[in-house]
């Protein structure tokens, strides 16, 4: 498979660069009405957001070379976004929420702490992915509300959810980013607070 796409402009003001996926689909099939918040599994430094764009532009190569259809349309580091897939497009990002989701990476591990999640990097990442997450909800008419599971399961829409939510809601490969320890509550309180 070649890249779905070129080169393209950035959605957002806050996007740093652009660097293309490998992986993703022109066009979407639904309605965008998530944003779906991931966890990289990853290393968190302020090269870490066009690292990981690197990786995804070379297609997710695994250890055997062997390429795995994954993409994103944002990555977070504490001091810079990437985007890597236009939001008219469709990523690969969660099973079950690609057609109708924009999906946001912030670079962690799922398994750090809330005190990892609160040092100075970590803090300044959740920052600059709430002003992502309130432009992305101010563009696109995303209600700024957290949905779990069991509400994406019953039909809920319009609203902000996590890769663990998605999994819940349709299990597939069991992901629980961005992990039991990521400051949700703080989080979804800054994007409320942002225009």
């Amino acid at each position: 498979m070649s890249k779905a796409f070129g080169a393209f402009k950035a959605d957002s003001g806050l996007v740093s660069s652009v660097v293309p996926a490998y992986w993703g689909r022109s066009g979407r099939l639904a309605k965008i009405d998530l944003i779906i918040l991931h966890c990289t599994d990853g290393s968190e430094s302020f090269q870490s957001a066009e690292n990981g764009a690197a990786y995804a532009a070379r297609g997710n190569p695994d250890a055997t070379g062997k390429l795995r259809p994954a993409s994103f349309h944002f990555i977070v580091d504490p001091n810079s976004i990437v985007q890597c897939v236009p939001e008219a497009s469709t990523a690969y990002g969660a099973a079950k929420a690609n057609a109708r989701g924009i999906h946001v990476e912030f670079c962690g591990l799922a398994k750090q702490t809330a005190a990892q999640w609160a040092d100075v990097g970590s803090d300044a990442e959740v920052r600059l992915g709430a002003k992502l997450f309130a432009d992305i909800c101010r563009r696109r008419n995303i209600t700024k509300r957290f949905l779990t599971g069991a509400d994406l399961k019953a039909g809920a829409a319009n609203g902000i959810t996590t890769h663990a939510e998605i999994s819940k809601a349709w299990p597939s490969t069991g992901h629980t980013d961005p992990g039991p320890n990521f400051p949700l509550k703080k989080f979804m309180d800054l994007v409320k607070q942002l225009p």
